[in-house]
């Protein structure tokens, strides 16, 4: 996952310190809690833990409809995110989900280990 560029928790936060950063984050699904919006549009709370900490990823109509699957807790999934810092509150918004196993095969296919 590394040579994927996925990071921790620990790592994203360092990196988001100066400036809005969209990376990759692995982590293991505890939780997802979904809302309405006041103009009816569907998003999620979605909780994930990786060994660096716990954190929550919200998720928006279109990707949650799309990958709402891979989002049962205990799943491990790699997040691509747009992540910033306001304060000491690190703020996550979920563009893409995929299967961990399914970022290791891509890392293997292109000759990665």
């Amino acid at each position: 996952l590394k040579r994927k560029g996925v990071l921790t928790l620990a790592e994203l936060m360092q990196k988001a310190a100066g400036q809005p950063v969209a990376a990759k984050i692995a982590g293991t699904v505890s939780g997802m809690q979904q809302r309405k919006s006041a103009r009816g549009n569907r998003f999620a709370f979605v909780q994930l833990s990786d060994p660096t900490g716990l954190y929550e990823v919200t998720m928006f109509s279109e990707p949650l409809e799309k990958y709402r699957d891979l989002l049962t807790a205990g799943a491990n999934v790699v997040i691509a995110v747009e992540a910033s810092l306001e304060g000491d509150q690190l703020k996550l918004l979920a563009r893409s989900v995929q299967p961990v196993d399914g970022a290791v095969a891509d890392a293997a296919a292109m000759g990665l280990r």
